[in-house]
């Protein structure tokens, strides 16, 4: 992840796979977590995202249903994610967030 105002902050994959969710599709069902922003506190998020198109193929999604969720509570919130470019391999994203402790990428089954 990138963040656009957030010098030195990524979105960095928390070890573990992420359980799986019978209302989503995850990509690589692996959860990220914000570093680097702990003393920041910021009141909202720009990120930019990117999925692997072998990855939409293989599970036969359409890029527009791709979204960033953060994690509230015991539930997985959709972020407001947007389709921003492609290059060979990839599909790209931005998406504004709120903050959350967890966050994960993918789409409704």
């Amino acid at each position: 992840g990138n963040f656009r105002g957030l010098p030195n902050t990524e979105l960095k994959i928390v070890e573990g796979a992420a359980k799986k969710d019978p209302k989503y599709h995850f990509v690589k069902n692996q959860h990220y977590r914000l570093l680097g922003a702990e003393n920041l506190n910021p009141t909202s998020l720009h990120i930019t995202l990117r999925v692997s198109k072998a990855w939409l193929a293989e599970n036969k999604l359409a890029r527009e249903k791709i979204s960033l969720y953060a994690r509230v509570g015991d539930a997985w919130q959709k972020q407001a994610t947007a389709f921003s470019s492609e290059d060979d391999a990839f599909d790209y994203f931005t998406a504004d967030s709120a903050p959350a402790d967890l966050f994960i990428i993918g789409a409704p089954r």
